[in-house]
């Protein structure tokens, strides 16, 4: 699997993570009704609210530095290709 296809499939695997750990924390960990609104000082603190977060936290982290990964390795292809 060259380089570039590599880098891809890791940046859909923590975009896919991210999208379904936000989705899941809206869900059960910030749900938009008046309870959900009082209870959420308390719920947010759990574990699985904090594994949700965290998740989400580092899918940005780790997508960020893949387009600076990408965009390296695509230009020493193109400065390959140029000499």
């Amino acid at each position: 699997m060259s380089r570039v296809l590599r880098i891809i499939v890791v940046m859909l695997a923590w975009s896919v993570a991210h999208s379904a750990c936000a989705a899941l924390y809206t869900h059960l960990c910030a749900p938009f009704t008046p309870i959900g609104v009082l209870l959420s000082p308390f719920v947010m603190a759990s574990p699985q609210c904090t594994a949700l977060r965290w998740v989400m936290q580092q899918g940005v982290s780790r997508v960020d530095y893949l387009w600076v990964i990408l965009g390296t390795v695509l230009s020493q292809a193109v400065g390959v290709v140029a000499e």
